[in-house]
């Protein structure tokens, strides 16, 4: 697939990952691409992007250069929307194709629906290694009015069900596909009011304040890990059900109390915010509701950054996944030039043109 921007063939070509976004329609696909835009590249200036967009309906193209660990990166992730409706489901797999990824976008009060089941089987039946974000968990809480555990079992719920179809068509690399939030592939938030969250980022938080290493506390931050609050320490049993959960305790219980400070006015926001190290400007101090808890949140858990942060981290370089998929993206003769470049990720290589779409 060829560059859209001008600044990206300034680009390493082994940074540069195409990713597939696969969702159901109102699963929050469209406002995650909206967290995106401002990383939006300018592109060559006989392209439009408002017409390239509607002219492909859902399928068009972002590029972005983000930020990795605070540092500008050499990473070019170009994210390809596909069509969250069963009928338009027939575009989908000429794009995952080209995708050396793809993310998973779930409604966490919906749950896994058949269309994202086929998708996924048509990712792994192409090699494309999926990555998980559970939208929506503002949606479990204002609307359901779910508690922490609740939340939790929808999640748990969700992983169980994409990891029964991973584990049917993985080909024997279950391990190494299986979505796990201890591995980093998962994520949670909304990417309504701005906030996304991995295990690591809370884990990062509490080794500050406990002292222990955060790859430690990652494993204790999820599953059957509960916090015994008498002995103040984290135990592998519930006690009959009267110790809660250690994702509930540290994660969600804490953004639970935030945003019900956020929403209700509490005169306890200030000092949760100075806890957080939030400071708020005079411009966001007629803020109330909603618009304040969209500030707010998507300040302390930007999720932008925590979508950048799993695109980068857990979908694989094409060089490393390039060799086993080169069968399924060349059917020619495999010993020749054209898959010798294709396996090897060559810029140098000869020119292959992809179509994947066709317009009148």
């Amino acid at each position: 697939m060829g560059y859209l921007t001008k600044s990206s063939s300034q680009i390493d070509p082994l940074y540069i990952r195409y990713i597939a976004l696969l969702g159901a329609s109102g699963h929050g696909k469209s406002s995650l691409l909206k967290a995106l835009d401002e990383f939006r590249l300018p592109v060559h200036d006989d392209i439009n992007v408002n017409e390239t967009k509607f002219a492909y309906g859902q399928s068009f193209l972002i590029s972005f250069d983000p930020e990795y660990d605070g540092k500008e990166s050499k990473f070019l992730l170009n994210i390809l929307d596909t069509p969250g409706r069963t009928d338009l489901f027939e575009e989908i797999p000429p794009i995952l194709q080209v995708a050396d990824g793809c993310l998973l976008v779930v409604d966490c009060a919906e749950g896994v629906t058949n269309q994202l089941k086929m998708c996924l089987e048509h990712a792994l039946s192409m090699q494309v290694r999926p990555v998980l974000f559970i939208n929506k968990i503002d949606r479990m809480m204002f609307e359901f009015n779910a508690n922490p555990e609740d939340i939790y079992k929808n999640i748990l719920e969700i992983i169980e069900e994409l990891n029964s179809i991973i584990s049917l068509r993985s080909a024997g690399d279950f391990d190494k596909l299986r979505l796990d939030p201890e591995k980093g592939n998962v994520i949670f938030g909304s990417t309504l009011d701005g906030w996304a969250f991995s295990l690591e980022d809370f884990a990062r938080i509490y080794s500050v304040k406990f002292g222990i290493d955060p790859k430690k506390l990652i494993q204790k931050f999820w599953g059957e890990n509960y916090y015994d609050i008498s002995q103040k320490k984290l135990v592998q049993e519930s006690k009959g059900g009267t110790l809660s959960r250690s994702f509930n305790a540290f994660i969600l219980t804490p953004i639970f109390k935030l945003i019900e400070a956020i929403m209700q006015g509490k005169n306890s926001l200030d000092k949760m915010l100075k806890s957080l190290g939030i400071v708020r400007n005079d411009a966001d101090l007629h803020l109330k509701g909603r618009d304040l808890l969209r500030k707010i949140m998507s300040t302390w858990l930007n999720h932008s950054r925590a979508i950048k942060q799993i695109l980068i981290s857990q979908i694989p370089f094409p060089v490393i996944t390039q060799p086993e998929r080169v069968s399924i993206l060349y059917k020619g003769n495999l010993e020749d030039d054209f898959a010798n470049g294709i396996r090897t990720c060559d810029p140098e290589g000869p020119f292959i043109g992809y179509v994947f779409k066709m317009l009148p």
